[in-house]
């Protein structure tokens, strides 16, 4: 059985990244890992001399690494996203004896649904991972994924087959979080494994980019809907329409994935002794600490990406009285409130382009900053690259959801925008900080458990929490210190881990503690005794 808590060597100029540390302290550093590791120079060279980054097969192999795995996650998140931008019409049809925001409720309650069910669906797919590849584990999600998102586009109504119509809406969101618990885990891991030493960051960010992608495909799906049908073709028949387009995202993903090579760290795993036959058994035994700091890490990602993507449009047009409109920004009174669509019984108001419009240029903004993150991390290190945007969400969120509640469109843009870029950039190194505190044969189910827990209780309970903060309140400064709470818990889970890992590495270090009996004092892209650990 191979000792899971070994640490990798470091002989990287980039090793003092997560960690503080004297220029003599880095010297003493790599000095012990010179002597008794593996370097990491020659691992990071290309594992093989035939399997070179730096020759053209070799950036060939990354750009398809990251096509392959940004495709899935447009996928994944369009849907949600589309189910979240929905949410009133579905509401009105599957749950038509409520009233408008019981009916908003009851809806992101089967949307949570589908987060409920991710940690188990990341389980199995992280066994899937872990021992038989991520390649087919990814290819297995999307399919599940595109299956499922086609299948609720068929659903029949309220109005069509009574209650089993919810029964079925939810019986399919509990498949796609099955489908989805592995798919943006998978594609993390296998996009940083398959990056050159020193763009792992940015092939990690790229994952989060595909996902904030497929939010703003969804967001612009929303706006061509309500711009271009009434709000009556629109609950008869349109609202099927983005999700049968998933069935062409998910039949492209899986026929890419098809064609895609096995990452690098696996094909190394393999090759070895190490690999676990209960991975996600293994994990728990072995890594319970860092799994729970892991969940509490990305709790202001989860919960913080549908409070500013998904529950924006229904704070704008539902729930703010009377909802955004064009001349509120210019200064003038909404006389009479939001225009209704038509008479006293209408259970919604038309959604204004206007507002769709912004709302899909600001999910833009957080593809932008997730990329900078992602360039930043590269740089600075993604410890660093999280904290730094940890606190600045922090810092920043009970101003930010104060403006978006002023009902004006610049006020509101901009109090969104400027927390989409907090938010944004600290997201850009979450994925390689969570690949870089687990070994190589445990990273899927390691990750899967604490980033699918994480988005189970946070994400898939944000749009409620939002939306009953603000219906208790009246005021969306309970939403923002909402976010700040959680902004702070992600960046004090941050900081332990650093901490802790700094504390392992003393004692490893100290005479007859362990340093020079082959553990190794960095966490770097290299192996050591069958175990590797990525420096990020």
């Amino acid at each position: 059985m191979v000792k899971l808590r070994s640490h990798p060597c470091s002989t990287s100029p980039l090793a003092p990244m997560v960690h503080e540390e004297s220029r003599q302290d880095v010297e003493l550093i790599e000095k012990v890992a010179e002597d008794d590791c593996i370097s990491s120079s020659a691992y990071s060279r290309g594992r093989n001399e035939e399997d070179s980054f730096s020759s053209a097969e070799g950036a060939k192999r990354m750009r398809t690494a990251i096509i392959a795995s940004v495709v899935g996650n447009v996928l994944e998140w369009f849907d949600f996203g589309v189910f979240a931008f929905l949410a009133p019409q579905i509401g009105f049809l599957f749950f038509p004896k409520a009233d408008k925001i019981a009916g908003l409720l009851n809806t992101f309650v089967v949307f949570a649904g589908g987060f409920v069910i991710r940690p188990l669906g990341g389980i199995l797919l992280a066994h899937v991972g872990d021992v038989y590849g991520r390649k087919l584990a990814l290819l297995l999600s999307v399919v599940g994924m595109a299956g499922s998102t086609f299948a609720m586009g068929c659903l029949p109504t309220y109005n069509d087959i009574g209650a089993a119509a919810p029964v079925l809406l939810c019986l399919l969101r509990l498949v796609q979080g099955l489908s989805v618990g592995g798919e943006l885990v998978g594609s993390m891991v296998f996009a940083v494994e398959s990056m050159q030493p020193g763009r792992q960051v940015l092939g990690g960010s790229f994952c989060l980019i595909g996902a904030i992608g497929g939010l703003t495909l969804g967001s612009a799906a929303g706006l061509v809907l309500h711009a271009c049908f009434s709000e009556e073709e629109l609950l008869r028949y349109a609202w099927r329409i983005p999700f049968w387009m998933g069935i062409l995202i998910g039949l492209f993903a899986a026929w890419l994935r098809n064609g895609v090579e096995e990452s690098s760290d696996f094909e190394e795993l393999k090759k070895g002794d190490a690999q676990a036959s209960l991975p996600v058994k293994e994990a728990f035994l072995h890594y319970p600490v860092e799994i729970l700091l892991c969940v509490l890490a990305v709790t202001l990602w989860c919960a913080g990406v549908w409070l500013t993507i998904a529950f924006p449009p229904i704070l704008y047009q539902d729930l703010l009285d009377p909802p955004m409109s064009v001349r509120e920004s210019m200064g003038a009174t909404h006389a009479g409130g939001a225009e209704a669509s038509s008479g006293e019984g209408a259970v919604f108001q038309r959604k204004e382009t206007s507002m769709w419009v912004l709302h899909t240029c600001l999910c833009a903004v957080q593809g932008v900053a997730i990329l900078a993150g992602g360039l930043v991390g590269d740089y600075l290190g993604s410890t660093r690259t999280v904290l730094i945007g940890a606190l600045a969400s922090a810092t920043l969120a009970i101003p930010c959801f104060k403006a978006m509640g002023a009902g004006r469109y610049v006020v509101s843009g901009l109090g969104q925008g400027v927390f989409n870029l907090a938010l944004g950039f600290m997201g850009g190194s979450l994925p390689a900080w969570m690949v870089s505190i687990f070994p190589v044969q445990l990273r899927f189910s390691c990750i899967a458990v604490g980033y699918n827990a994480g988005q189970a209780i946070f994400g898939g309970t944000a749009s409620i929490v939002g939306t009953m903060l603000f219906k208790s309140t009246g005021d969306t400064l309970a939403v923002g210190a909402y976010a700040s709470c959680l902004a702070l818990v992600s960046f004090f889970a941050v900081l332990v881990t650093a901490r802790r890992e700094r504390r392992k590495e003393t004692r490893q270090d100290a005479p007859g503690e362990g340093g020079g009996e082959g553990e190794c004092s960095q966490r770097q892209d290299t192996s050591c005794e069958g175990e590797e650990k990525v420096q990020v």
